[in-house]
């Protein structure tokens, strides 16, 4: 089974640089804490709003962030740290 759930905590400190790895890591991490809260505390009042269509909602939203994470993010199996935070900071650059 595919699983992103890792992404938000092991992918931004991979493309930071070492300047900013680790203010960038906990952001990150910040973010996906304070996103996970808000949908814990938004889904028992759309369950009772929107009912069964929620999980319609959630399964659209899984799936986009798939085709993002799979056409966005920039592989960097076997690219050095170096090139890495030189092609992270081009590569929107480099794609458009």
């Amino acid at each position: 089974m595919l699983r992103i759930g890792p992404i938000p905590w092991l992918y931004p400190p991979e493309i930071m640089p070492l300047s900013i790895r680790a203010k960038g890591a906990s952001l990150s991490t910040a973010t996906n804490w304070a996103f996970n809260w808000l949908v814990g505390e938004i889904t028992p009042v759309l369950q009772e709003v929107i009912t069964w269509r929620l999980y319609l909602m959630h399964g659209f939203f899984c799936a986009i962030s798939v085709v993002v994470v799979y056409f966005v993010y920039p592989e960097t199996k076997g690219v050095g740290l170096e090139d890495m935070v030189i092609s992270s900071f081009y590569w929107p650059l480099m794609v458009g």
